[in-house]
């Protein structure tokens, strides 16, 4: 090709370049145009819901919409169900600048969880946690003083209906949650380590003494009800671990109980009678790692329980005993509607080991009065 052929060619291009770079800025400001003319036209069929309902999505996490748009922002802004549950655990929070993270001046955490419930509005009940995962480590609380927690705490106390703590008993009685009235509190949930040696087991603390319709107690961990006096007449469900067999004797209007048992639990020299428990689960103590099993302890021969209804032996992976069993239902009288339990061939304290014909047995004792039984068997024990 000729040194002409190519200029003119070059000049061709030249020439389309422009020609295109033309078409662009008109389909640019054509787009604009078209833009802006539908959002002045166009719905979205999200932000035509009820309040209501929009509400209700945003109570899963509220501060997930807040940069969504205005009306989103309004709508959780003036929600007060929104804001009504607040969790905390204070060795958690991190601020970073250019080197390090840093912690936020306790004023500045307290303003934030002022803010927070304060958008709740002055009538909605809260849920309230509170509390440093690494409660055990003390000089985590130089970082945000305990009397700071316990001032939060008793100033939202004629509001709170569930309180969950992170805190061991020696750190619970700076919290001083005996001289606050609870009016509206149902549920508490204690997450702490009573073995830890911080607080002396000859001297139970007390509790929510003033706390007239608290029924539900959680015990986290290895936080016992040992350590505590508590409302115990009022209880309704318990759920936690046990050193001792105390609390079905203290809490006599217990329906429901979760108990975690190991050995050793120290256990009385005859059986408790509780008279209205309808539904007990048996499992073992939880342990910070969840690889590690702990198998209950078999607190059956302990308990007599006429109006029991459904047991839950199902975390007995090893030691479920079907004589056990049997023998319980015999002396509670009960009429078990459902069983839950993992069958296997589980050797006893001698060596030998439960076989086919004692868990048939043990079925043949329950057959009239079981309306579900969930079994579990393992390979060994259908085998």
């Amino acid at each position: 090709m000729s040194t002409a052929d190519l200029r003119r060619e070059f000049a061709q291009l030249e020439a389309k370049i422009i020609e295109l770079k033309d078409a662009l800025v008109v389909a640019e400001h054509r787009r604009a145009t078209v833009q802006q003319q539908l959002r002045q036209v166009a719905t979205f069929p999200i932000l035509t819901l009820p309040v209501e309902i929009t509400a209700q999505i945003f109570t899963h996490s509220p501060l997930v919409f807040l940069t969504v748009c205005h009306r989103w922002r309004d709508i959780a802004f003036t929600t007060p169900a929104l804001w009504s549950a607040f969790r905390l655990l204070f060795d958690t929070i991190r601020q970073f600048d250019n080197i390090r993270p840093h912690w936020p001046e306790p004023a500045q955490i307290e303003s934030y969880i002022h803010q927070w419930l304060g958008r709740a509005g002055g009538h909605q009940p809260l849920s309230l946690t509170l509390g440093m995962e690494g409660y055990f480590v003390p000089a985590l609380y130089k970082k945000f003083p305990l009397p700071r927690i316990r001032d939060i705490i008793h100033l939202y106390a004629p509001r709170i209906a569930y309180l969950e703590l992170y805190c061991n008993p020696a750190q619970i009685r700076e919290l001083a949650l005996d001289t606050v009235a609870f009016p509206m509190l149902q549920h508490v949930c204690i997450t702490s380590d009573d073995s830890d040696g911080s607080f002396p087991s000859s001297e139970p603390l007390e509790v929510f003494s003033d706390a007239p319709q608290l029924t539900q107690l959680t015990l986290e961990y290895l936080a016992c009800p040992s350590s505590y006096v508590l409302p115990a007449l009022q209880l309704t469900k318990f759920e936690g671990y046990l050193d001792n067999l105390e609390i079905l004797t203290l809490a006599p209007n217990l329906i429901e109980a979760t108990c975690r048992t190991t050995d050793p639990c120290r256990v009385p020299s005859s059986p408790i009678t509780h008279a209205r428990l309808r539904s007990l689960t048996l499992s073992g103590p939880q342990c910070h790692d969840r690889n590690m099993v702990m198998e209950p302890m078999d607190i059956l021969p302990y308990l007599t329980l006429p109006e029991l209804r459904t047991l839950d032996l199902s975390a007995y992976k090893t030691a479920a005993n079907p004589a056990s069993i049997s023998e319980f239902v015999r002396r509670s009288g009960a009429s078990l509607l459902t069983l839950v339990l993992v069958v296997n061939e589980t050797h006893q304290e001698d060596g030998s080991e439960w076989v086919y014909d004692e868990w048939e047995a043990c079925f043949r004792c329950l057959q009239d009065a079981l309306e579900g039984l969930i079994v579990w068997p393992t390979k060994a024990f259908l085998s």
